[in-house]
C-alpha cells in the first residue's frame, strides 16, 4: 500500500505526482503506459524549473524512456556538480518508482530474483534468444560482451534490447544528445 508521506529519513521524498501515480497503479495492478509518460512528463518539468533545457529523451522499443547522453561542455565543474544533483532530485521524486515499477512489468513480469535468468526469459518471450539458450549461455555472452568478442545473442536486435534495459542491463547508447545547460540566444 502506498503511503500518503514518506518516511521523513527519505533523501529524496515523492512528490505528490508520483504518489499518485503510484496509487493509481496499485489499484489497477499495474502503470499503464499514459502513466508512465506522465511522470517522465513531470521529470522534464522538474529538470527545466531548475534552469536547465529540457531533458532529451530515447526510448526502447518496448516504450522505456532513457536519458540521451549529456554534454556538458561549457558548464564548470560547480555547475555540473549542481546540475547532477539538481538531475537527481528530479528523476528520485518524480519517476524513479513508476519507471522500475514499468520496466518490471514489462521484462521480469514474474518477478524472478534472478536477474540474468528473467532475462533469459523476457529474451525467449520475445523470440530472439537462440534455441537451447540457457542463464549459462547469457551469462558467457554478456563477459563477451564487455569485450566486444562474439556473442550468440544479437545485441543489436530492438527486441534484446528492450528485454535487456528492462532489466537494468544497459546495452544501446543514444544517438542523441542533451546539452542541460541553457545557452544565450
Amino acid at each position: 500500500m502506498i503511503k500518503d508521506n514518506d518516511d521523513p529519513r527519505a533523501t529524496y521524498p515523492m512528490t505528490k505526482a508520483q504518489r499518485e501515480i503510484l496509487k493509481r497503479s496499485e489499484a489497477a495492478g499495474g502503470v499503464s503506459s499514459t502513466d508512465y509518460e506522465l511522470a517522465w512528463s513531470h521529470y522534464k518539468q522538474c529538470v527545466v524549473d531548475k534552469g536547465y533545457s529540457t531533458p532529451v529523451l530515447d526510448r526502447y522499443p518496448n516504450g522505456l524512456y532513457f536519458v540521451a547522453r549529456i554534454n556538458a561542455e561549457g558548464m564548470t565543474d560547480e555547475q555540473r556538480n549542481k546540475f547532477n544533483k539538481d538531475d537527481g532530485v528530479c528523476f528520485n521524486t518524480e519517476v524513479i518508482y513508476i519507471n522500475d515499477t514499468y520496466a518490471l512489468q514489462l521484462g521480469n513480469p514474474q518477478m524472478i530474483n534472478d536477474v540474468n535468468q528473467a532475462a533469459v526469459n523476457c529474451l525467449k518471450r520475445e523470440n530472439v534468444a537462440p534455441k537451447g539458450y540457457t542463464k549459462k549461455l547469457f551469462e558467457q555472452d554478456e563477459k563477451n560482451r564487455l569485450q566486444d568478442e562474439h556473442t550468440e545473442l544479437n545485441y543489436s536486435d530492438p527486441k534484446v534490447q528492450s528485454c535487456l534495459a528492462a532489466l537494468g542491463i544497459t546495452t544501446m547508447e543514444s544517438d542523441k544528445v542533451w546539452r542541460p545547460a541553457k545557452t544565450s540566444s
